[in-house]
């Protein structure tokens, strides 16, 4: 799992989730309470969801429509809730049937008591950890 996490607060407005979409390569993002726990999570899919159209075409009225809204939205209001999660001491097993059953591609991972957030998997870390030792060849 990734233990270096991005989150955001689900009091916060979108536009905190598209710079951080913008600016790194990843594809979820944990909302999180001011504990440290997890509400939901954002997926790059939710966000490219409120793009403007027009958005591709660089048109100034999209990017104003862009702006209007990431600013008005807040990360709780778009999150998708629940969340389900892992444990750290679930398997890579337990980890990849999740994900294969629910069609999942990430899952934040929590303290099994205190409910806070640990870390994230996600299908790259999986495939990663698979071929950790292959070399492959064209």
């Amino acid at each position: 799992m990734t233990t270096e996490v991005l989150t955001l607060l689900g009091d916060r407005p979108m536009k905190e989730a598209a710079d951080i979409f913008e600016n790194n390569d990843l594809h979820h993002i944990p909302v999180v309470s001011k504990k440290n726990k997890v509400k939901g999570i954002l997926s790059r899919a939710e966000y490219y969801q409120l793009l403007h159209g027009f958005t591709f075409f660089k048109a100034r009225i999209a990017k104003k429509f862009n702006e209007e809204i990431f600013n008005s939205v807040t990360t709780g209001e778009v999150m998708t809730r629940p969340v389900a999660t892992l444990y750290p001491d679930n398997t890579l097993e337990q980890a990849m049937v999740y994900f294969r059953e629910n069609l999942f591609h990430s899952a934040p991972v929590v303290n099994r008591k205190t409910k806070k957030l640990e870390g994230i998997i996600t299908t790259f870390d999986l495939l990663n950890h698979a071929y950790k030792d292959e070399t492959l060849v064209s």
